[in-house]
């Protein structure tokens, strides 16, 4: 466990990029005070990088790019509270998991007529399009992580996974408050005071998606490398931020 503790504080010394310390550069001018006007002005600040369709005509033309071949089962359509995708964009656990959550919202206060492209991978880029060069999209796009900065294009949407208990209940918005009541009253029962001063972690991280050629060599003997897997880099960055800036926690 020290091992652990010793390299997040390694990890912590080694990144240059802090989320909070990019949203503090990038609203400098009026820096927004509680986490939801925080959370308010960076998804106002990202819708803005795309370009406004103020006519029928501009709107017809983004209508006719999301159902071209290379975008169509990337792109959600909400239309007077029904949302509309393909047989293969629902396909996907994660695509399907953000259409789960559309319909709570709209079923929670509703939501306009909008159509976009939606991008579920872990880094928040694509191969192909939308994506432009990893960072710029051509048509309105919700991404679930920015692992590079916030300077990658994309509107930052929730994760669909989060809160969920099996694949019936990824996305839905009301799964999430009960998630967080439970992990909130669970804190509570074992104050930091009464805590022991160890270190877990979450346990193999030589797992990959079933389905892909790295999975397929997992099974053949050939796991991928802890030092090759972005997620688990991810997390210790994350953890890391508990030792270099303890006043974000």
């Amino acid at each position: 466990m020290r091992r652990l503790a010793t390299l997040i504080h390694v990890v912590a010394a080694t990144t240059a990029w802090h989320a909070a310390d990019e949203f503090a550069r990038l609203h400098a001018g009026a820096p927004p005070t509680t986490r939801r006007d925080r959370v308010r002005a960076e998804i106002e600040r990202s819708v803005a990088q795309f370009d406004a369709r103020p006519t029928p005509a501009a709107t017809e033309a983004l209508v006719e790019t999301l159902l071209a071949p290379e975008l169509r089962d990337s792109a959600v359509f909400v239309v007077d509270g029904k949302i509309f995708a393909t047989a293969k964009f629902v396909k996907s656990s994660k695509k399907r998991g953000h259409a789960t959550m559309l319909a709570s919202a709209i079923r929670d206060g509703g939501l306009p007529n909008v159509a976009w492209a939606h991008v579920p991978s872990a880094d928040g880029s694509a191969l192909g399009p939308p994506c432009i060069n990893g960072t710029g999209y051509a048509v309105p796009t919700t991404v679930i992580a920015k692992r590079q900065g916030y300077g990658q294009c994309g509107v930052l949407v929730p994760n669909p996974y989060y809160g969920a208990e099996g694949t019936e209940t990824c996305g839905v918005l009301t799964t999430w408050a009960a998630s967080r009541e439970k992990i909130k009253k669970a804190a509570a029962r074992r104050p930091w005071a009464r805590r022991d001063a160890r270190v877990f972690w979450r346990g193999s991280c030589q797992f990959v998606e079933p389905g892909t050629a790295d999975h397929a060599g997992a099974a053949k003997g050939r796991p991928r490398p802890c030092a090759e897997d972005e997620g688990t880099r991810s997390r210790m960055l994350a953890a890391s931020l508990t030792a270099t800036r303890p006043d974000l926690f």
